[in-house]
């Protein structure tokens, strides 16, 4: 969405639009920018003032805020009661789309590994963002990717199931639901996060049958993990 740069090369460009915890702002190419005020206002916020302000907000508010907050670059001890706050909010939906992406930044490495292996366990989808998270926190080093690499292999067994179980009548784009791409889409990423998990190939030809899928989304997914496992696989 942004990327972070120092302030004041934010500060030198013409604001197009402003929200309570974003800014909009034109490129020296003309095009629009949205930028989180986190990155560039060095905001300070304390849990408890966020616990008193949620109550009041409306569901899409919150997203916004949360959103924002995720952005951040890197997280300080201060910050990890706003991301436990959030992650107490309990809502799969709002954890995978909003929260799952920052939990690699959580001071806690260790509790994060713990809430997005919950979030595997859970029956909602997506659950592309906490499979990347995942293979994040391994990358960063430390002592779990045994017990992610078992959890992801038993996702992919039980989204093979799923898939098999339902497969729609019909192959057309317009007929796959959003549950079923969804499905494709967290398969082939599992797909991809265990051949780079275990550096092996064998998931491969399973990601290489959904790079002719009807859906758009789903074979441009399938192709870009492709294309990437293999030169990362290459001999």
């Amino acid at each position: 969405m942004q990327d972070e740069s120092p302030q004041s090369d934010w500060a030198r460009l013409r604001v197009l639009s402003e929200t309570k915890w974003y800014r909009v702002y034109e490129t020296d190419a003309g095009i629009p920018v949205t930028v989180s005020k986190f990155l560039t206002d060095k905001i300070e916020l304390t849990e408890s003032a966020l616990r008193d302000q949620w109550p009041a907000w409306t569901p899409g508010e919150k997203v916004l805020f949360a959103q924002a907050f995720a952005q951040k670059s890197s997280f300080t001890s201060e910050d990890q009661p706003i991301l436990d706050f959030l992650i107490a909010a309990n809502d799969p939906a709002f954890l995978q789309a909003v929260i799952a992406p920052a939990l690699p930044r959580h001071p806690d490495r260790n509790r994060s590994v713990t809430v997005l292996l919950g979030q595997l366990e859970s029956s909602s989808h997506p659950q592309t963002n906490a499979i990347m998270a995942l293979l994040e926190i391994v990358a960063k080093g430390g002592s779990n990717q045994p017990k992610i690499s078992a959890a992801l292999k038993k996702l992919h067994h039980r989204l093979a199931t799923l898939m098999q179980g339902d497969t729609p009548v019909t192959t057309s784009e317009t007929s796959q639901s959003k549950t079923d791409i969804a499905l494709a889409i967290d398969f082939v990423t599992c797909c991809a996060a265990l051949a780079f998990l275990e550096k092996s190939p064998a998931y491969l030809d399973q990601i290489r049958s959904f790079t002719s899928h009807p859906n758009r989304a789903v074979a441009s997914v399938a192709t870009r993990h492709l294309a990437n496992l293999e030169r990362q696989l290459k001999p």
